[in-house]
């Protein structure tokens, strides 16, 4: 009997010693509960103020999609025009110095120069504004204009240094001319403030030829006025 009676008292310390330790395993996973409990409140909670801010977000990042789109599209239209006022930039040139060439033709009666041209060339890209970034640079064109000489033989040359006064003199002339028929329409005004200064008399005879003609050809011209400066 007390063999029994020991064998029952191990065995129900044994359930007790089952017993506690399951007690501790179920008080364990209520805390483990209450604590996932508390993050899945603290996550809904988060969940719930982030789509306060989700459609004012959403309003925000359209709006910068939005201007995005239309600079890109302002960038767009100043690179085209600048890539036209660079095609009519050589048009114009084209044409005056056509213009030129004829009323020189006209005008001196000297063999060493043929025509006088003027030349232009891209000195520099204007640097971009600091509000531009590195990806978007979209700078503007520096002329810088010349005067040549153009000889006999097709040679050109800077008119600079190896023309005398009284040439200088007619190709200001010449060219302010070439540039009023190239940019005026109609144009009815021509004032020369002593355009014979450093011109030899054959020269100033030519001269008044080539008024004569240009008078001659603006006749029908009813807005066309000479004044000459003496």
């Amino acid at each position: 009997e007390r063999r029994e009676l020991a064998a029952t008292e191990e065995a129900m310390s044994t359930k007790r010693l089952a017993f506690q330790e399951l007690s501790n395993k179920l008080v364990e996973k209520k805390s483990q509960e209450k604590s996932n409990q508390s993050l899945l409140d603290e996550i809904f909670k988060k969940l719930g103020e982030s789509q306060a801010f989700e459609e004012p977000y959403a309003r925000k990042l359209t709006l910068c999609e939005y201007l995005k789109t239309i600079i890109d599209d302002l960038e767009l239209v100043q690179r085209t025009l600048e890539n036209a006022l660079v095609e009519y930039h050589s048009q114009k040139i084209s044409e005056i110095n056509k213009i030129i060439h004829g009323i020189w033709k006209s005008a001196y009666s000297g063999k060493d120069i043929e025509s006088i041209r003027i030349l232009s060339e891209v000195v520099s890209d204007e640097a971009p504004s600091q509000t531009q970034t590195s990806t978007r640079k979209v700078g503007r064109k520096n002329y810088e204009y010349r005067i040549a000489v153009v000889g006999a033989e097709g040679h050109q040359l800077a008119m600079k240094g190896r023309s005398s006064a009284g040439q200088r003199m007619l190709a200001s002339i010449v060219i302010r001319l070439a540039l009023s028929e190239a940019f005026c329409i109609n144009s009815g005004l021509l004032a020369l403030d002593e355009p014979t200064t450093n011109l030899d008399s054959e020269n100033v005879k030519l001269l008044a030829k080539f008024l004569k003609r240009l008078i001659k050809a603006r006749k029908e011209q009813r807005s066309f006025q000479l004044i000459i400066i003496t």
